[in-house]
C-alpha cells in the first residue's frame, strides 16, 4: 500500500512541476518585458513613463519616445540633457544675429535645431499625426463635420 501511494505522489509531484514551470517562463517574461509601474508612476502625472520631453530630476536627462522597430539602437546615454539644450539654444541664437533674425524669428524654431529634433519628429509622425488623423475621421463619421486645419 505505501509503495503505491509513493508512487501516486511522485506522479502528481513531477505533473505539478511541469505546470509550474510553464507558469514561470511566462511569470519570466512578464517582468522583464513590461515596465515597472509603482505608487511614484501612479500618483505623479510627470513621471517619466507618462510623459516625453520632460527632465529626469537627478539627471537632467530628457525623457523622449522610442521607436519600437529600432529600440536596439537607442542608448540612454545618449539623450540629450537639459544642458545639452541650452548649448543648442544659445548657438542657435548667435547664428540668428548673425543672419540678422530677431526675436520673432527665435520663438518660431523653438525645439527645431535642438537635440531634441529626432525625438519630436517621430513622437508627431508616429503619434500625433495618426490620433489626428483618427479624431478627424470619428468626428466626420459622428458629425459629419470637416476639419482642414491641422490641430496639432
Amino acid at each position: 500500500m505505501l509503495k503505491a501511494s509513493v508512487k501516486k505522489y511522485n506522479a502528481e509531484k513531477n505533473k505539478g512541476k511541469y505546470y509550474q514551470n510553464v507558469s514561470l517562463h511566462k511569470e519570466i517574461a512578464f517582468q522583464y518585458s513590461y515596465p515597472r509601474l509603482d505608487v511614484a508612476v501612479s500618483k505623479g502625472l510627470n513621471h517619466l513613463l507618462k510623459s516625453p520631453f520632460c527632465a529626469h530630476p537627478k539627471t537632467g536627462k530628457i525623457c523622449v519616445p522610442i521607436d519600437p522597430m529600432n529600440c536596439e539602437k537607442f542608448s540612454p546615454k545618449k539623450v540629450p540633457t537639459l544642458s545639452d539644450l541650452v548649448e543648442d539654444i544659445d548657438r542657435l541664437g548667435r547664428e540668428r544675429e548673425k543672419e540678422g533674425g530677431g526675436k520673432e524669428r527665435d520663438k518660431e524654431k523653438g525645439w527645431k535645431g535642438t537635440r531634441l529634433q529626432p525625438y519630436v519628429k517621430f513622437f508627431q509622425n508616429s503619434f500625433l499625426i495618426p490620433m489626428q488623423k483618427e479624431i478627424r475621421a470619428s468626428l466626420v463619421k459622428n458629425n459629419g463635420v470637416s476639419h482642414d486645419e491641422e490641430m496639432f
